[in-house]
């Protein structure tokens, strides 16, 4: 079952009502005549609700904007998530929607927002305008649908055997993202960046692995060995399960420090719940190309939370997707499996979420050589179960 599917553990939601003027609530929202009464700051805000936890699984938020008449503009509505156990990894975006309000005359406007909602995780909708607009409403009505279907496998709760590699724990860091640039020699979750193709490591590290002519090529396998190594899981012995093709002289490498590697190939891939159900559990599960088997974004969020599920307790993924910085062309491309750093934080607060480590993420600055070697690049994400 993929997150955008309704359980069929439930078969009716629990429906919840959601205030929307309560989070400020002396404040005016820019839709005349609702919210408090004071001006706000902001003068593009129209609501906001407080942040609540709701059932672990698919909730699907109903807006109801009631007699709504406008002649211009755009209102975004947010669904922003916050970890009250862990402040300082910040408030981030879960999902938006954009609203042309453009000759509006409806009886009820209605938005729908669809969140897997995650134990621990508090989340709240905000509205406000992209676009100067002309909105008038005579109420805002906020429903909740909880549909849970979360199982104790999807929190790495499942009975899974330990891992007995890895002798370096991730640092438990106290922000998500990492200010430091992004470097082989002290590998986080993080992008292919010009400095690291420049870097001595890149050059002279794992030269069975093939030259730095195809270097795009050559980093995805480094950066897979150089994390597994620094974390200490190519001490001897482990088992790994290889997804989707991989050069020959990755598995080489693999099979020099002793690793026993289970396969699954792109096909058997191209449908991850059934390749990876049943799979067994390993110390390691690496992807070179994620993108390759994923047709969207939420693929990619699907594909990865399978991937740790195969894993023993302990045991490090090493999951490698496309990434870009630049905007979306637009159409289909919207939704593309290439993933901008919005998109890399909500599957990382939702990898925090169900109590895996995350290797913190870095990305790069944009200064000097630390920037991206092409437009779209791999994006190294690890993780410890």
């Amino acid at each position: 079952m993929s997150d955008t599917e309704t359980p069929a553990q439930q078969d009716a939601p629990v429906r919840r009502v959601v205030e929307p003027f309560v989070y400020f609530r002396e404040h005016a929202s820019a839709i005349p005549g609702l919210g408090g009464r004071s001006r706000s700051p902001n003068p593009n805000y129209c609501f906001h609700t407080n942040y609540f936890e709701y059932l672990s699984g698919v909730v699907v938020f109903h807006v109801f904007i009631r007699n709504a008449r406008a002649t211009r503009g755009e209102m975004e509505i947010r669904v922003h998530g916050y970890r009250p156990d862990n402040p300082d990894l910040g408030i981030k975006l879960v999902t938006g929607a954009r609203i042309p309000l453009a000759e509006i005359d409806e009886n009820t406007l209605t938005v729908q927002l669809r969140i897997s909602a995650i134990p621990g995780v508090h989340y709240a909708l905000f509205a406000h305008y992209t676009d100067p607009a002309d909105l008038q409403a005579s109420a805002i009505d906020i429903e909740a649908e909880e549909w849970g279907g979360e199982t104790a496998e999807d929190y790495n709760e499942g009975v899974a055997p330990d891992s007995v590699l890895g002798m370096l724990a991730p640092e438990a860091a106290g922000s998500l993202v990492a200010r430091r640039q992004a470097t082989l020699t002290m590998p986080g979750s993080q992008p292919c960046t010009q400095a690291q193709l420049d870097s001595d490591i890149f050059r002279t590290s794992w030269p069975q692995v093939g030259p730095a002519a195809d270097a795009l090529s050559r980093w995805r396998q480094v950066y897979a060995l150089e994390m597994l190594r620094h974390f200490g899981f190519l001490n001897g012995g482990g088992s790994v399960l290889l997804l989707g093709e991989a050069p020959a002289a990755f598995e080489d490498a693999l099979h020099a420090q002793d690793c026993l590697i289970a396969l699954r190939s792109p096909a058997e891939v191209a449908n991850p719940d059934l390749a990876l159900k049943g799979a067994g559990y390993f110390d390691i599960v690496v992807c070179l190309d994620v993108s390759s088997h994923c047709r969207s974004r939420e693929d990619i969020a699907t594909f990865i939370k399978l991937a740790l599920r195969r894993l023993m307790r302990g045991g490090m993924a090493v999951l490698i997707f496309d990434y870009t910085d630049l905007p979306m062309a637009g159409g289909s491309d919207d939704d593309a499996p290439v993933l901008k750093r919005e998109h890399i934080e909500q599957i990382a607060l939702r990898v925090i979420g169900h109590g895996s480590t995350l290797v913190q993420l870095a990305f790069p600055s944009g200064t000097k050589s630390d920037i991206l070697p092409a437009d779209r690049v791999a994006f190294g994400f690890a993780v410890r179960r």
